[in-house]
This record gives C-alpha cells, structure tokens and sequence, in this order.
C-alpha cells in the first residue's frame, strides 16, 4: 500500500500527541507534589484507594480491641466519635503525602496524621448540635477550594468564631494518635515501612515507601503516561473502522487502539457494524483547515485580555477592596464577604475555561499551517459519535467551532448557496425564529453592519452582540468575501468553505412524536409544515400564561402568586430549559430547579411557595404541549422497572443496527466523608453486584433510547448524503452542516432518513417484543400496553421547511 504524501506529517503530530500526553500527566504529578499532595493525582492517588479498605478494617478492629489494649486507652479517647473509614482516609492520604516523595521523620508524619484527626474530631463533635451550620460551609467551601490545608484554616477559624469550647491537643498528642493510626495502616498494608538509622550518634527514626512500592508507582505513572496522548487532528485521513478497535490513528505509540465504541464489554461483531462504521468513515475523512482570519481575531483579544462574549477573561477577577470601616461596620462586612465570596467562586468556575481556551488556541497553532486536517471520531455506548481529539474540534464550544473551516471550498452558486450561508448567519446571531425568507432579509439589512465587523473586527464589535459571537464572526468574514465577488460581477463563482448548520427543533421531542405519530407536538417542533416557525419553548410559555391568568380570574388559592407571576410574565426563557431536558427523562424536580435559576437570573425577588407554584405550573405546561413524550417516557420506565425486577439488562438494537444494552447495576458502596477533603476527595469504595439498580435503569433509559435514535438519525442521513455527492459533514447529535453549496441536498436528505427511520422501524414495539421474549410468562402479562399513537402523518416532514433549518 503507497503512504498518502502526508505520512510524515502524520507520524510527526501522532508523535507529537504522545510527548504532549506524557508532558501533561508528568505536570498534573508535579502539581501535585508541588501543593504538598502526591495521594492527589497519579498512580499515588489510585494507591490511595487500594489501600483504603485494609486500613478501615484495622482501625476498626483497633478501636474494638480498646479495653485489652491499655497503652491506647488515652488515645480512644480522643477519636472514639470520628468515623472508622474517615480516619483511614486521614492517615492514608496523609501518610502518603508525608513519604510520597522522600522519607520523613516518624514523628513529624504522626504529628501531621493527629493534626488532620483532630480537625475531624472537633468538627463531628461540634456537628452534633450544629449540623445544618456545618453543612453550609461544607457546601460554601465546596464551591471555594479543594485544598485540605485551607479548609481546616478555615473552618477551625469558624469554629473558634463560634466558641465551641474545643480542648487543643498537645503535640504529645497528636504524635500517639498519628503512631497509633499509622501502625494500623502498617499492619494492614505492606505500602509503608519505618526504619531506624544512626545520625551522628543518635537513632533517627523515619516512615518511607517501601521499595516494592515506590518501584510500582514509578512504573505505573509511566504506562499511564503513555496511555494518556493529548490526541491532536490527523494530517490525512484516519485509519478507516473495519472492525470494533484500531480505527482512528495509524502508528501503535499513540496508545492502547481506539475502540469504536467506548463502552465495557462491547462485543457486537463488526460485521453487524457495516452501516455504523461506514457513516463513521464519513464523518472523520471530512477534511477541515484552520480558519485564520477567526485564529488572528482569537489571539488578539486572548493576548490582550479583552472582554468578548462566550469566552473567559484570561486573567481572574481581583478581589473587592475591603472597606476601611470594615473593622467596625458589620453591615459593610457582610456586602464585602458575599461580593468576595462572588468573585471567588466566578474565578474558580473560570479555571477550566481559561484551560480550555489556551489548549485551544495551542492546537490550532499546531495545525494552523496544514492545508487539511481530520477527526478521528468513536462513539458512546449509544452510538452518538464524538470527534476523539480534545480542545480543537468541530464538536467544541462557539469559538473552537468559529477556528475551524471545511479544507475544500465549493463554488456558492446562484441559486440556494448564498441563501443558506445567509440562513447560517442569522441563525449565530440569534435571528432564528423567523422564517427563512426574513433570515434572509435579516442579513441584506444588516450588510453594512457585517462587512463593517470583518474589515475591523476590534473597532467594530457588533458581532459580539450575537448569541454565537464567534461563529458569526466566521460568517461575517465569509459573507464580506462573497459581497466583494458580488460586486465585481461574479458571486455565483465565489468559492466558500464555511460550514453551514442547521439544528432540529428540541430534537427530542421530535422522535417522541415522530414513534407516537402525535400532531400536537409534531406540530409544536415543526414536523408539520407551517408558514412561520413554530417554537415549543414558546408554545410552553404561551400555556403558562394562560393558565396563570385563568388562576387570578377564578380566585383560589394561588390567585395573588398567579397575578404576580403574569405581571412579571413568563417567557421561552424560564421554559426553554425544562422543555429541552423533559424528552431525556427531565423530572419535576429538575423542573423545578431550572424554574430557580431562570427567575433568578432576571433579578426577581421570590418565595418558596412563589416558586413552587410557578414550576408546577411550567411542568403541567408542558405536559399539555408535549403529551406523547411524557406518556413515551412512563411508558419506558415502567418496562425498566418490570425488567430490572426479573433481572435482565436491557438491550435494543437501533435502527442502523447497532446493539446498545443499558446494564446499570447496583453497587455495594461505603462513602468516605471528611470535613477537610470535600467532595472532590471524598473516594466512594464500590463493589459491584449482579443485581439491576431499578432507579438507574428507569432513570437512564428515556435519554438513552432517545439518543441513540438521534444517533441513528444521523447514520443514515450521512450515509444518504454522501451517496448524492456530498463530501464535507459537520455533525454535532442533533445539528448538521456542510458547504452553502450543498446544503439544500443534505436538507432533503435529513427529513427523508428521519421520515424512513420510523416509516421503516418502530422502535417501542421492537422493544416490547424483545421485553416479552426475554420474560418469563407471568412477568410478561405485566408489560404494558404501547401508549397511544396519533394520526401524524410522517411524510409531511419532508416539506417542512423549519423542521431543521
């Protein structure tokens, strides 16, 4: 076989992938050695575990054997109330710590175990008359910080605030109890030794690793290195999937092989596969570049720290200045503790984006010369499939989407290409909920505006006004390249690349109408052909606020919350979240939540019973909008639990082929709860059992079922698409792209795969046959009916203009 010209640029970046992954497995250790936490990441910290379960059971058996045992009387004494498995964690995770990296004197590890005991002690002692206290700031810590050290600076400093009486130990004390804990995790484990050697004349006592020990974590941090590559896009196209491992990258350094599906136990034979590895092939052999005009945009504002919508500042938020009658004026406190405690938490959600962003931008600097790069893609139990290169991807956040374009660029033609990329660029900024023809118009009114952002885009900044700045900043780029080659006679020729997306109308929602033939909701997510678009989100709130007002007119109970609620009105906004996550197994719970967080974002000042109503009436909202999908999901958890009781799996097999089995089991777990570790580190000691966890089961498989029909949805569409010409696919679940050119191709192709999927298969039925087959006769006559079905007709999707657009 002849290597593609490109090889040695692809050996260049697999390898390149290994020394990045190495470099950042090596960096994580460091930091964590470098905060005085080794036990924190690594194979240090899987040892940890390891040695948890044999450490409970001595410090149990110690603690029991107390009478016999009269040197540790005093000891007992002192730690009788704290927990058996939060003591081990104390001393293991601070013993490791202690000798992680070199050895130490006993006695300064022993005095480091007793001072974490001791804080544990004090706060169970003190929780006992003060739970709900304690709970709060364990929770406000949680949000704060991970670091052992600064929670019990803080939290002794709350307790001495409160006087809790608590009688300091001395250091003699803290040094038995840490010799008592530590000689319980010695006798159970053979991790830790301690030796004596002459210093000078003198019997220098230290705890160390053994060497068994440090040799294994050694050798274990360098195999996990290697299997952790920070994958990079490939210079030619991936390794085609041909069977179920080793598809995806070409050269064996880059790790264990890919799996094509990133599930245990996935045995399916790849010759069942065909159709699922075929439109995989397609996806990842689609060729992207970076788009620089976006990288140059991204760099400026990153290095500049400047302040652009959808992307984290690069530097953290300063704390407040304290008051200068902060000593004395307890009100001016309290505002500059909550605007602090504000500040912190806004900074410590940023940290991960500011990662991500730096990575992102680090890749495409990679990759920014390479005339083509490509995707690897796997899937997930469901058969979703995910671009496998992290940071910089077509399946990434606004701006990693905005930084890439399609490789090849096709003629825009006169007649549907120029009107889709207009489409693409009203619908980044958010003017989607008109029809196509006022999208449009949308973008020939804004002209000025757009070709304005892309000749200066950091003196005109009205692009960041848009829902996707980044991504209409991209078209705003492309459509000013294409006005120009209007202008000069010849737009029909201009060669455009950028990807052109279109998403589904609350995709979910969709399938449950499209399986239930219901005309309410197909109607509400536009299955229905309709002159406007039709938004669910909005439907949901329109119901809201007649029910609201039909609630102050009749006078009952609720009539004064119902006026206040329809005075301030109810818009897609406070809906928009409940009705998205409804179709995947959204409860009234989760309602209620998403309710919460909606109205707060507005400012508005409420109470518990204000709140409780508004979400019920959102929840009863959407059930009269959206029936067959609440019905479709009882439906479905009422056969989870049926199963679940006999003790069966469950398992599907979608359309496209592909078996997905939902096998959630129940697991013994004893949960390890300290006060200084939070829940970060707070390790759940699990043992799994062969018995179906009822409430797993029920709860996963609405969103289950629904992703994997989204998944095959999608198969088949690219499959279709390729088969009428189409060369270029962005795909993110439930949104599909390709080139302006091409777009009203893979628009027919999308509504004809969806229309076949369930003209061709019906799912529910599928999955009641196999429920009854795999039943005994009795629990059979248990599995209920299918829900009812309405009189869509599913052909109409097909000339359904908003269906996905």
């Amino acid at each position: 076989m002849q290597r593609h010209a490109n090889w040695k640029r692809q050996e260049e970046l697999e390898n390149m992938s290994q020394v990045m992954g190495v470099d950042r497995y090596t960096r994580r250790i460091g930091a964590a050695v470098g905060r005085g936490d080794p036990a924190g990441a690594g194979a240090t910290a899987g040892l940890l575990t390891h040695l948890l379960n044999p450490t409970v059971i001595s410090i149990t058996e110690f603690l029991k054997q107390s009478e016999t045992r009269g040197k540790y009387t005093k000891v007992i004494s002192h730690i009788k109330d704290v927990a058996p498995d939060t003591l081990a964690y104390a001393t293991v995770r601070s013993l490791l710590n202690s000798c992680g990296v070199k050895a130490t004197t006993t006695t300064r590890a022993a005095k480091a175990i007793g001072l974490l005991v001791e804080a544990e002690a004090r706060l169970t002692a003190f929780e006992k008359a003060n739970k709900a206290l304690v709970s709060g700031w364990i929770r406000d810590l949680d949000q704060r910080t991970s670091s052992p050290d600064w929670r019990r600076v803080v939290l002794i400093h709350n307790l001495n605030k409160r006087g809790d009486n608590w009688n300091p130990w001395n250091d003699e004390t803290k040094v038995r109890i840490g010799l008592a804990l530590m000689e319980c995790m010695i006798t159970a484990c053979d991790a830790v030794e301690v030796r004596s050697h002459m210093v000078r004349r003198k019997t220098i006592s230290e705890v160390r690793l053994t060497g068994p020990t440090r040799a294994w974590i050694e050798k274990a941090d360098a195999y996990r290195a290697l299997l952790a590559p920070a994958f990079l896009p490939c210079a030619i196209p991936p390794k085609p999937w041909t069977d179920t491992k080793g598809g995806g990258y070409w050269l064996e350094t880059v790790g264990r092989p890919l799996s094509l599906v990133k599930a245990d136990r996935f045995c399916q034979p790849a010759s069942e596969l065909a159709d699922v590895m075929q439109s995989v092939n397609l996806l990842q052999n689609t060729a992207w570049r970076v788009n620089h005009k976006v990288l140059s945009v991204l760099r400026e504002v990153w290095n500049n720290g400047l302040d652009v919508p959808a992307l984290p500042k690069r530097e953290a938020e300063p704390s407040p200045t304290k008051p200068a009658d902060i000593d004395s004026n307890p009100e001016a406190l309290a505002a500059w503790k909550l605007a602090a405690k504000l500040v912190h938490q806004h900074n410590a959600h940023s940290v991960s984006r500011r990662i991500a962003v730096a990575y992102t931008l680090n890749v495409a600097t990679i990759v920014e010369k390479d005339e083509s790069i490509y995707f690897p893609y796997q899937l997930d139990f469901r058969g979703r499939a995910y671009a496998v290169p992290m940071w910089l991807n077509p399946q990434g956040p606004d701006y990693a989407k905005a930084l890439l374009t399609f490789s090849e660029a096709k003629p825009i033609g006169t007649e549907t290409g120029p009107g889709w990329l207009a489409i693409h660029g009203a619908n980044t900024f958010g003017a989607d909920k008109i029809t196509l023809e006022e999208r449009i118009d949308w973008v020939e009114q804004n002209q000025e505006s757009i070709r304005s952002c892309a000749a200066d885009p950091l003196r005109d900044m009205w692009w960041t006004s848009a829902n996707k700045p980044w991504q209409f900043l991209a078209f705003c780029f492309e459509w000013a390249e294409y006005c120009e080659c209007v202008d000069a006679g010849g737009g029909g020729e201009f060669m455009s690349s950028l990807p052109v997306m279109v998403d589904g109308t609350c995709n979910g929602l969709q399938h449950y109408s499209a399986m239930l033939r219901d005309t309410i909701g197909g109607h509400a997510t536009n299955l229905i052909p309709s002159t406007r678009p039709q938004d669910v989100y909005g439907l949901v709130a329109e119901r809201v606020m007649a029910q609201l007002d039909q609630d102050y007119v009749t006078g009952l109970d609720n009539s004064m919350i119902a006026k206040k609620w329809y005075d301030m009105g109810v818009d897609r906004k406070i809906t928009k979240r409940p009705v998205m996550v409804m179709p995947y197994g959204g409860t009234q719970h989760a309602c209620h939540a998403y309710v919460d967080a909606a109205v707060r974002e507005r400012g508005i000042t409420f109470d518990r019973a204000e709140l409780k109503y508004l979400s019920k009436t959102v929840w009863c909202a959407i059930g009269d909008v959206v029936v067959s999908a609440r019905e479709g999901m009882d439906w479905l958890r009422t056969i989870t639990l049926i199963l679940a009781k006999a003790g069966i799996a469950l398992q599907w097999r979608t359309p496209m082929g592909m078996v997905v089995t939902q096998n959630y089991l129940k697991h013994q777990a004893t949960v390890i709860t300290t006060y200084l570790f939070g829940k970060r580190f707070r390790p759940t000691l699990e043992v799994k059992t062969n018995e179906i966890d009822p409430q797993r089961s029920a709860n996963g498989l609405p969103p289950n079922f629904i992703h994997s029909l989204d998944a095959a949805a999608l198969q088949a569409t690219v499959i279709l698409a390729d088969g009428n010409g189409i060369t270029a696919f962005a795909a993110i679940h439930d949104s599909y792209g390709t080139h302006a050119a091409t777009m009203h191709t893979l628009a027919a192709c999308l509504r004809h795969s969806f229309v076949e999927l369930y003209e061709n298969n019906d799912p529910l039925l599928n999955l009641r046959e196999w429920t009854i087959s795999v039943l005994s006769p009795e629990e059979a006559e248990k599995v209920p009916p299918l829900p009812s079905r309405g009189t869509l007709d599913l052909s109409l999707v097909k000339n359904s203009d908003f269906f996905f657009a």
